[in-house]
């Protein structure tokens, strides 16, 4: 049996089926993980037979339930638990096994009609086994008009075996921990969790954002931190240790405040929502994006566009895309440094940017921030877990439903 909860990411009915897509394969690298375990009662004598319990366990004994409107990601925990799902956990659950199994296989996606959307999606062998449950038959397919397949580069499992036993200097978080102290004094599941954390993709492109906004010293946020490191050193080690729980190294991040804090600060609209929530009103997630967008990139943020930055020191590269999918990690963060840096964030200013305008701010709007205890934090405690959270923003306006 899977160890882990359960769990399912919904996603919300009005994004593009590209979105979707990645979202998928975001979660192969917390799908290997989580089949770890049971990947070795698959193994077959070759790799044809392998394919084939992997088909005939999904086909005989998960319940085949297409998403309507709603999309549901599911990961192998969740099948495991309510042992039913669609193509798209079928799919998940199927390249966690071959990864462990040390199989190499992609995604395909494929559609049956004129408009090349896919509205399906299996898993293929690179030597070309077929494995898709729905269809119901082994080794076979339903003839497309279109396909794409999808090769997932960088999830191998020689990167996602490490959770459990990486050595620590791949994870620097751990080095801090054992230095302060700190380390010695929380369970194995706390360890545990700060190592998963470290490796889970949407986490990983969460601190991405922290240490480009610290870079940037966008809203004055490094400046103002580094000056609570010396007047509150008991809140900033509190929020030292929120780092290492999202599997931030802590010294990459003391690294960024300090750098920043040499900069000028930047990102006037960004620093003006920073304002707006340190005085308590509350701050609308679409707001967060298009504010640090701005203070990063220097341009007004508009849906389906997409840019990149290279900060210099630690190398730091950032996309707008990257911003908005990994908005429920950094926004949290960004909260709780809010909250340190406040009695040095009052009466502070930051510059404008070449495109730093007030894209989104609609003050006529009530704006609904529920960081806490509403949609984006909910998000939250599945990212913690090891999860593709963030799908809030992603969606399937077309989503693949499965084979009709």
């Amino acid at each position: 049996m899977i160890s882990a909860p359960g769990k399912k990411v919904v996603i919300s009915k009005n994004g593009t089926n590209a979105q979707l897509q990645r979202a998928i394969e975001a979660a192969v690298p917390v799908a290997t993980a989580q089949t770890k375990k049971i990947a070795k009662n698959f193994k077959g004598r070759n790799e044809k037979e392998t394919a084939a319990k992997v088909f005939n366990y999904l086909k005989n004994q998960v319940n085949y339930k297409a998403d309507r409107n709603e999309q549901n990601v599911q990961l192998p925990s969740a099948i495991m638990r309510d042992r039913s799902a669609d193509c798209k956990s079928y799919s998940l659950f199927t390249m966690g096994v071959l990864n462990n199994l040390g199989i190499p296989a992609k995604l395909r996606y494929a559609s049956y009609a004129n408009d090349p959307t896919p509205t399906h999606v299996y898993v293929v062998t690179n030597k070309g086994t077929i494995i898709d449950a729905v269809y119901g038959k082994f080794n076979a397919e339903k003839p497309y008009t279109y396909k794409k397949d999808k090769s997932i580069n960088g999830m191998n499992i020689n990167y996602i075996s490490g959770i459990g036993n990486m050595p620590a200097k791949k994870i620097g978080s751990v080095d801090w921990a054992k230095r302060v102290g700190y380390w010695d004094k929380i369970s194995t599941g706390e360890k545990a969790a700060i190592r998963a954390a470290a490796v889970t993709p949407i986490i990983a492109g969460g601190r991405k954002i922290i240490l480009a906004m610290l870079k940037k010293n966008a809203a004055g946020l490094a400046t103002s931190l580094s000056k609570a490191r010396t007047a509150n050193p008991n809140g900033y080690r509190d929020l030292e240790i929120k780092w290492l729980k999202k599997g931030g190294d802590v010294d990459k991040f003391n690294r960024a405040i300090k750098e920043g804090s040499t900069k000028t600060p930047t990102g006037k609209y960004f620093h003006k929502l920073v304002m707006k929530k340190a005085q308590g009103q509350s701050i609308r997630p679409d707001q967060w994006i298009a504010g640090l967008v701005s203070a990063l990139f220097g341009k007004k943020y508009q849906k389906g566009q997409d840019s990149t930055i290279t900060i210099a020191g630690d190398p730091v590269t950032v996309t707008m895309a990257g911003v908005t999918f990994s908005a429920p990690v950094w926004v949290a963060v960004l909260l709780s440094m809010i909250s340190l840096a406040l009695p040095f964030l009052l009466g502070s200013v930051a510059s404008s940017g070449p495109g730093d305008v007030d894209p989104m701010l609609d003050e006529t709007t009530p704006e609904t921030e529920t960081p806490r205890g509403g949609a984006l934090a909910g998000a939250v405690p599945i990212i913690a877990i090891g999860l593709i959270g963030g799908l809030v923003y992603m969606a399937a306006k077309k989503g693949i439903k499965g084979k009709k």
